[in-house]
């Protein structure tokens, strides 16, 4: 699988597609920059926002279930059809998206995924943490501390 990350370079309209890279620590830092408007609903998230998100995992469909409700939190398959992501908060910051959701599967993970751009959003970032954060201000925490690891093969 080729790795591709994208590093910001002065505003977030303008990027450089660089291979096997994560972000500086001082360009995650400036990620979450900005007033943002928390959501804790999937149904908030635009299609485009969507798409974006599922262009950069391995399955080309999105799916994730709402916070509370019932997801495929194992690799054990007790009901077929579940999501395997389930949402634990989202925030709009401009024109940047942060998805912050819990992933099962094989091992349980709590991720992060930023989308933004315009017209067309797309994979600016992405990162996975040792535990859920509960808001906003806890992620941009977590940033800070170097707490998310940017390797994409953990949370994709």
């Amino acid at each position: 699988m080729k790795r591709i990350v994208i590093a910001l370079v002065s505003t977030w309209s303008s990027f450089v597609f660089a291979s096997g890279q994560s972000l500086p620590a001082a360009q995650k830092l400036h990620l979450l920059d900005g007033p943002c408007v928390s959501s804790h609903a999937v149904a908030a998230l635009p299609e485009a926002v969507k798409r974006a998100f599922a262009s950069a995992m391995p399955a080309a469909k999105f799916a994730m279930a709402d916070p509370g409700e019932e997801y495929q939190g194992t690799d054990v398959i007790d009901t077929p059809g579940l999501p395997t992501r389930r949402l634990i908060f989202a925030a709009h910051c401009g024109d940047r998206w942060i998805i912050h959701y819990e992933h099962g599967g094989l091992g349980h993970n709590y991720d992060v995924l930023i989308v933004g751009g315009r017209p067309s959003p797309r994979f600016l970032w992405g990162g996975t943490l040792g535990a859920g954060v509960k808001d906003l201000d806890d992620l941009r925490h977590s940033i800070a501390l170097d707490k998310v690891d940017d390797d994409p093969r953990r949370y994709r």
